[in-house]
């Protein structure tokens, strides 16, 4: 959402600056969280011992 809403609203200067600072940020949370749609404690134990299958696309 940040990429395709909040983004073109600045110029090409300053959406590099603020990609350049927070894409490490955004990049270390999506593969420090799990992936899951569980909606039960099993699954979701499951779920969360496997690494991430979507691969970061980034700002």
């Amino acid at each position: 959402m940040t990429k395709t809403v909040y983004l073109p609203h600045f110029s090409e200067s300053m959406q590099q600056r603020v990609i350049e600072k927070y894409q490490p940020i955004f990049k270390a949370w999506y593969y420090g969280v799990p992936e899951t749609d569980c909606w039960d404690m099993v699954d979701c134990r499951k779920q969360i011992l496997k690494p991430r299958e979507a691969k970061y696309e980034g700002l």
